[in-house]
């Protein structure tokens, strides 16, 4: 699934190995599961933690063939401080000009914490459905909820420790470039 696509997908998913061991609430693995809806799965062997950076607009996040939509993913940084971005450029099954562009971004060096980007999103013909949520083994939250619509150069930054307390949430804003 990583680049742009040639066929159309839709609810598909694929695993990665990491060089180095993603943190999110008190579970930490190598292996991440990347999902065409918006999502990571942390998958660690004492419960899987549910990133969902953007999901549930339009019947679900889908990527057109040949139209620039795909699902990339890049880790840059010396050992120690490496990050990894994982992005999305996509349409929704309901809605093909739909388009989203959002990032998820995880530093080495600040475990636990994850950053989900919005660089373009348009909610025009189904409303704003969609929603970020976090879930791990004590915890269940929701930063955006349904009917909030999602705009670009929104931030939110969640913190979450070592997952025995609520984490912490912060909305901010991040400059767009827009190139014509």
């Amino acid at each position: 699934m990583p680049g742009m696509n040639d066929e159309p997908v839709h609810k598909a998913k694929t695993q990665l190995q990491l060089p180095f061991p993603m943190c999110i609430g008190g579970q930490c693995s190598r292996f991440i599961t990347v999902g065409s809806d918006g999502y990571i799965y942390l998958d660690a062997v004492r419960g899987e933690v549910k990133m969902k950076a953007f999901s549930g607009q339009g019947r679900g996040l889908y990527l057109y063939a040949m139209k620039r939509n795909g699902i990339f993913f890049g880790i840059s940084g010396v050992v120690g401080s490496r990050e990894l971005v994982l992005a999305w450029y996509a349409g929704t099954l309901a809605f093909e000009h739909e388009q989203a562009h959002f990032t998820a971004t995880y530093h080495e060096n600040e475990p636990g914490r994850i950053r989900y980007k919005y660089y373009r999103v348009d909610q025009t013909g189904s409303g704003p459905e969609a929603q970020a949520t976090l879930q791990y083994p004590n915890h269940y939250i929701v930063p955006w909820s349904r009917g909030n619509t999602f705009e670009a150069g929104m931030e939110i930054d969640i913190a979450t420790g070592d997952g025995l307390k609520p984490p912490d949430v912060r909305l901010t804003r991040h400059d767009v470039e827009t190139c014509s």
